[in-house]
């Protein structure tokens, strides 16, 4: 702690001096358990059956106004922090049903709808104020600035790149889905836990690498296990590690911001 001059919890590991790397720890408390619990609720559904359409089968269009609710929707809701797609996407699916032409498939589109929007609404807080109102914001947020990015460095030039970038991205899905959504649904209705798999030893590779730029690999994949379990805990046990990742967060900024407090008001 640099204000009283002393090491925490080190344990004569030089490691630790400068604190629990923070990317290792939060993937291992929160995206880990998260893909559990997606394996879980996937291990209960038999999507072989539900989802082995034909592929002739000519698409069926929704509304404009279906897909307006949820667009609507969804980009204010994503806005709230903490509130994100799943809180978005459930909200437009609420409201859709109360409608009395509402079926599965205007539910269910705008219930995607409402995804799509908030994915973009959520990226304003932090590229406007640089705040992060997502665990996965704050990941991108560290990354960033541990290559010594700054919230000072973005212009118009970042946001109309962005803008271009976000809306040929829609159309190249747009075009993909329309063509391959329904190919890509039966493949992983049959092959989804390997995409799980898939996902658990890239995160794994990802910290991997991030220990790598400081020499700390063996560290790094240490913190990462040791994670894994106690957010494995917490996933069994069904206590959210959010609020506890957020304290965490704001953990830096405490004693700064009481020895200011201290200096104007008390001292």
């Amino acid at each position: 702690n640099q204000f009283l001059g002393q090491s925490i919890l080190t344990m004569g590991v030089e490691f630790l001096v400068s604190g629990l790397p923070f990317l290792p720890v939060l993937l291992g408390i929160y995206a880990i358990p998260m893909l559990f619990a997606a394996m879980s609720d996937m291990s209960k559904i038999n999507l072989i059956d539900s989802v082995n359409v034909d592929t002739k089968q000519p698409i069926q269009l929704v509304p404009a106004a279906v897909m307006a609710r949820g667009t609507v929707i969804g980009f204010l809701t994503g806005l709230l922090p903490m509130i994100g797609v799943a809180v978005s996407a459930t909200t437009a699916y609420f409201v859709e049903s109360k409608i009395k032409s509402s079926t599965a498939l205007t539910r269910i589109s705008s219930a995607e709808a409402a995804d799509n929007a908030a994915v973009i609404s959520v990226l304003f807080p932090l590229l406007v104020f640089g705040v992060a109102i997502q665990p996965s914001e704050a990941i991108v947020v560290n990354l960033l600035t541990d290559r010594g990015w700054s919230i000072n460095q973005l212009n118009l030039d970042t946001y109309l790149k962005m803008g271009v970038g976000i809306l040929v991205g829609v159309m190249a899905c747009l075009a993909f889905c329309v063509h391959y959504v329904i190919q890509m649904i039966n493949w992983f209705a049959k092959y989804y836990q390997y995409v799980f798999y898939f996902i658990f030893a890239l995160i794994a590779c990802d910290v991997w690498y991030l220990g790598m730029d400081s020499d700390r690999s063996i560290f790094y994949m240490i913190v990462f296990a040791i994670s894994v379990v106690i957010g494995y805990f917490l996933y069994q046990k069904k206590i959210d590690p959010v609020p506890m990742i957020f304290v965490w967060m704001l953990g830096p900024y405490f004693w700064p911001t009481t020895y200011r407090l201290l200096q104007l008001y008390v001292l």
